[in-house]
């Protein structure tokens, strides 16, 4: 379901770090006015990056969390290109470049959240710098075969379902084996 901009007359209600909420008066179908409401954040990407044959994962713990399975990533500065913004960040959290990417989808939300997620794969990387860690992370690289990567998404604590759902979907369609294929070969 794709939902409409938020209209250009929307009144801010908050504004916070991440997140802003919009609210306007929207005219319903049977003539009644009602407040409406949504809210945006910046765009991110999450790399998948792939080394000697392997995916590596992250296993992260930040201060307001338990110990979870995700990918590596994170904001799309300001005038930032999300492809370059997807290089940055491999870089800071693994220490690792890649030349050669590939863009496997975007995740649009669009319903009560506007946010786009760029999903990228980065083959052949290589190490060149010691991965760094921001303050507010602590994350360990752990390389997988395909199927332990599956196993690891289904995990109540992988924190990127859209690559799961998408991964279902590609499994749903019998496409499975193209999606081992684009993040192997």
């Amino acid at each position: 379901m794709t939902r409409k901009p938020i209209p250009a007359d929307a009144r801010i209600t908050y504004k916070g770090v991440v997140f802003t909420i919009y609210q306007w008066d929207q005219q319903r179908f049977d003539g009644t006015t009602a407040v409406f409401e949504r809210s945006s954040r910046p765009d991110s990407v999450q790399v998948i990056p792939i080394k000697d044959g392997k995916i590596l994962v992250a296993r992260e713990k930040q201060p307001d969390s338990d110990l979870f399975w995700g990918l590596f990533g994170g904001g799309i500065e300001q005038g930032e290109d999300p492809l370059e913004a997807a290089k940055r960040e491999l870089l800071e959290e693994t220490g690792m470049v890649s030349d050669r990417w590939e863009l496997l989808f975007t995740m649009n939300f669009t319903d009560r959240l506007f946010w786009n997620i760029p999903y990228y794969i980065a083959h052949d990387c290589r190490q060149i710098q010691e991965h760094t860690q921001e303050a507010g992370e602590k994350i360990d690289i752990v390389p997988m075969s395909f199927e332990e990567f599956l196993d690891v998404m289904c995990e109540p604590d992988f924190h990127a379902t859209p690559l799961t759902l998408y991964i279902l979907k590609a499994w749903k369609a019998g496409k499975i084996e193209e999606i081992k294929r684009r993040l192997l070969e």
